[in-house]
């Protein structure tokens, strides 16, 4: 016989952690040159886990004579945590400038692992290792590929 308590998992228990947003800014460099942004964006926040989806899309037209270039994105992070103060960082981010140019497309990839220290009083204490890696296709002037390994510290009181 199976002793002690089962919880099933609820949805509800769930999407308490999820989170929908979204902005829009529409305004315009001159009369008749109009620019546009609008960003979505869904989140999930659980003491194990963090993640989020964001989509990103412009429509820029610099003067009125000029046509507008319209520009998409996407972006995705997750970062897992383990309650002995371990935590991951995972993030790919995916954009095209110009949408009418196929070939033109940035991307960067972070992969990281901090440290949270055991609190101090008020004070919170971490140490991050992560490496950045950013690519950009079809751009002109031509870029190389970015690649940083950075520690950061973090001390908030």
């Amino acid at each position: 016989m199976l002793r002690g308590t089962i919880r099933p998992l609820h949805v509800h228990a769930l999407l308490r952690g999820l989170r929908l947003t979204g902005f829009v800014n529409k305004d315009a460099y001159v009369k008749n040159a109009d620019r546009t942004r609008a960003i979505f964006a869904a989140t999930f926040e659980h003491p194990y886990v963090n993640a989020a989806f964001e989509y990103l899309a412009t429509s820029d037209q610099t003067s009125a004579t000029r046509t507008p270039v319209d520009g998409r994105g996407w972006s995705v992070f997750v970062t897992p945590k383990s309650p002995t103060g371990w935590e991951g960082l995972i993030r790919f981010d995916h954009t095209r400038p110009n949408t009418d140019l196929d070939g033109q497309v940035r991307e960067r990839a972070i992969a990281g692992v901090a440290y949270w220290f055991p609190h101090q009083g008020n004070v919170s204490t971490a140490l991050m290792l992560d490496v950045d890696n950013a690519t950009f296709d079809g751009l002109s002037p031509a870029r190389p590929t970015e690649r940083r390994i950075a520690v950061h510290a973090l001390v908030n009181f």
